[in-house]
């Protein structure tokens, strides 16, 4: 039950980020976790950022899983909390190339993103990362699937994870 339980999503705290729907699908996967979410708070997001405050106070009063939700967005302070994590999640509705997720990967961090987004032009399912449509079904399905890697395939998917950096800088793909 341990296994993942350090998650770490970065991005903007907007909807289109869809923290809530995550908090929500980890909350059913019976998983005891720690998740940080480290995002700018935007002017245009006040009612959805109040609610996500609200929601990680009453998980962090009524159960063991604590969530915490930092407005810095510096990149040491990113590369810290990403260092210290065991699985990067990013839930986006809709997204073009993360740079989050570019920085996790070249971290060698195991990464589980939402189908919804251009991720699927750098995530090949089981080889550098896994995917999830967003539904709790899928979601629970491909937690349940990352949580049965033995060390040695969480080591070759990670180290996948940042060749697909290297080539994806090398080709300049990244900045096209």
């Amino acid at each position: 039950d341990k296994k993942f339980n350090k998650i770490v999503c970065v991005g903007n705290l907007n909807k289109t980020k869809n923290h809530i729907q995550l908090i929500e699908f980890l909350e059913t996967s019976k998983l005891k976790y720690n998740l940080v979410i480290i995002g700018k708070k935007l002017e245009t997001q006040t009612n959805y950022y109040a609610k996500l405050i609200q929601i990680s106070k009453r998980i962090n009063f009524k159960t063991s899983n604590k969530i915490k939700i930092y407005q810095n967005k510096k990149s040491n302070f990113i590369r810290k909390k990403l260092n210290r994590s065991d699985l990067f999640i990013l839930p986006s509705l809709s997204e073009g190339l993360s740079i989050a997720l570019v920085e996790a990967m070249c971290m060698k961090k195991l990464c589980f993103v939402s189908k919804s987004s251009n991720h699927s032009k750098i995530i090949i399912n089981n080889k550098n990362g896994f995917e999830f449509d967003l539904n709790e079904r899928s979601f629970l399905k491909n937690l349940k699937k990352i949580q049965k890697l033995n060390s040695k395939k969480i080591k070759d998917i990670t180290f996948n994870a940042r060749l697909t950096v290297e080539k994806l800088i090398v080709k300049n793909i990244i900045f096209e």
